[in-house]
């Protein structure tokens, strides 16, 4: 019975515990149910008014990215172009500082400069003289015709737009040319410019000319581009000096080695001159010294001692007077000086040599009456003397024996342009005395000068041929000597001559003796009266 009645017991367990277990299962089920239901509902809840807002949001976002995208692109390329305009500015600073004249490689660097700018010309203009005025010369160009180059080849501070860069030094950028009315844009309107920029080329507050681009298609501008051409024609601007100043150190550089060789060469010249008189003046006095020689054959030494010693006095005042010329130490005693009297007392003192070489001097009548019209010059009587003696000696020592010198002597005067009246003349023009001059002509059937050494005529220390063996003696002082002296006295003096064995003709000219006011022909004549005695 006891073990019944706890079976019985096990089996109540049992059976609760399965009603448990049952009704825990529907409780898991009706959860499970009311949960699909829910996730149905919020799938369907999506479906709709979801799936928009999710699309919406999607457009965005996609619209976003490609804003980002695009201003990526944008600022990569705007670093291209400007990566690509620092290369180009780059290369083209290189090329031109690296280049002896920076003005041949202007074209190349428009090239570079036209396909990503659109420009079509460019105009570079040099400060440069002309007829004693400073203008401006067109050096490079491009796209301009050869008519339009030649009308604007040169022109003045001020003159259309490139001229009124230089007059400013002030950069200048007009856009809209065609709609301009500024009279400085006429030029670039009949070209069909649409756009101009033009820079003063200036290096430290030098201005050295003009570099301006325009486009016939561009209406304007951007800060970058014009940026970029300041910055070309900055750079240009630095080539430029850069190439003057090393040309400048080429030419002192140049300069320098031409007087180390003219010294060596005067130095050696110097030492020969110097030693050939001596030469015969120190032989003859060892011989009178070592033996007894005749009356005749005493005095032929004594005379070739005088005439040597006189070389070399004459060789050592030459060298005086042009370190006293130099330095501004040389100073002229001034008084009224009969020129035609002063040319025939040079003449006697040279007549014998001239006639050593049978020579013949021929001279004109004005000279030879000098006392009947005399041609008065302010000057020194010596130094005059001294500018016909050196101009006669050397005529001498380069005309061959059997040759010819003519002297000639006139009154010239120089024309001028008449001068605009002034108030106080009334209207009337004021009436000027030329300037007039004692112009003195030598000429020699000589062996010329070359053309190419005339402009070195009168410098010191030179001849055509410099060498220890030319054949023609002296220093080539002498006529360095006459043009300091010629232009102490107010005057001029030029040489000219067709070439070797041509001859050559000396002019000098001598301002004339202005009459003083109030003077009498007495006072004339005894001031002519003095210089006689």
């Amino acid at each position: 019975m006891v073990r019944s009645h706890q079976g019985k017991n096990l089996t109540e367990q049992i059976r609760t515990i399965l009603e448990e277990i049952k009704a825990e299962e529907s409780q898991v089920l009706e959860q499970r149910s009311q949960a699909e239901q829910t996730q149905l509902l919020a799938i369907s809840a999506l479906t709709i008014p979801g799936c928009l807002a999710i699309a919406l949001f999607l457009e965005v976002t996609i619209l976003q990215l490609r804003h980002a995208l695009r201003q990526r692109k944008q600022a990569q390329h705007t670093l291209q172009e400007r990566t690509q305009k620092l290369e180009l500015l780059y290369e083209s600073t290189r090329a031109l500082l690296a280049a002896e004249q920076p003005l041949l490689l202007l074209d190349g660097l428009f090239n570079k400069l036209s396909t990503p700018l659109d420009l079509h010309y460019y105009f570079s203009y040099m400060v440069e003289e002309k007829d004693g005025q400073l203008m401006l010369h067109l050096s490079s160009h491009r796209g301009l015709s050869d008519q339009i180059v030649k009308d604007i080849e040169w022109i003045d501070f001020g003159q259309a737009l490139c001229g009124w860069v230089a007059q400013s030094q002030r950069p200048i950028l007009l856009n809209e040319v065609q709609h301009s009315s500024d009279p400085s844009a006429a030029m670039a309107r009949s070209l069909g410019i649409t756009s101009y920029v033009g820079h003063p080329l200036i290096v430290q507050g030098k201005l050295l000319g003009t570099l301006s681009f325009a486009s016939r298609t561009r209406p304007r501008f951007t800060p970058e581009e014009i940026e970029l051409m300041q910055s070309t024609c900055d750079q240009v601007a630095v080539a430029l000096d850069r190439a003057n100043l090393t040309l400048s150190l080429q030419r002192q550089t140049d300069q320098l080695t031409e007087a180390n060789r003219i010294k060596d060469e005067f130095l050696a010249v110097l030492s020969h001159e110097l030693r050939t008189p001596l030469n015969p003046v120190l032989g003859w006095t060892q011989l009178l010294r070592s033996r007894k020689f005749d009356a005749a054959a005493t005095d032929r030494a004594l005379e070739t001692i005088e005439r040597n010693t006189k070389i070399q006095i004459r060789l050592i005042d030459d060298l005086l007077d042009l370190s006293r010329i130099l330095k501004g130490k040389l100073t002229l005693n001034v008084t009224a000086v009969n020129f035609g009297r002063t040319i025939l007392e040079a003449l006697e003192t040279m007549r014998l040599a001239a006639e050593a070489k049978d020579m013949q001097i021929s001279v004109d009548g004005q000279i030879k009456n000098f006392s009947q019209d005399p041609i008065l010059v302010a000057g020194d009587s010596d130094r005059l003397q001294q500018i016909v003696w050196n101009l006669l000696s050397n005529a001498i020592k380069f005309t061959p024996n059997g040759g010819t010198i003519t002297l000639h002597l006139e009154r010239t005067c120089v024309t001028q342009e008449p001068i605009a009246p002034s108030p106080s003349h009334n209207g009337s023009k004021p009436t000027l005395s030329p300037p007039c001059f004692a112009q003195f002509t030598l000429h020699d059937t000589g062996a010329g000068i070359p053309p190419q050494f005339l402009p070195w005529l009168f410098d010191p220390f030179r001849q055509a041929d410099s060498s220890v063996t030319r054949h023609f003696g002296g220093l080539g002082l002498g006529l360095a000597i006459v043009r300091r002296l010629v232009e102490l006295h107010g005057g001029t003096i030029r040489a000219e001559s067709e070439g070797e064995d041509q001859g050559a003709t000396f002019i000098v000219q001598i301002p004339l003796l202005k009459p003083v006011l109030g003077s009498s022909q007495s006072s004339l004549d005894s001031l002519l009266t003095t210089q006689n005695n």
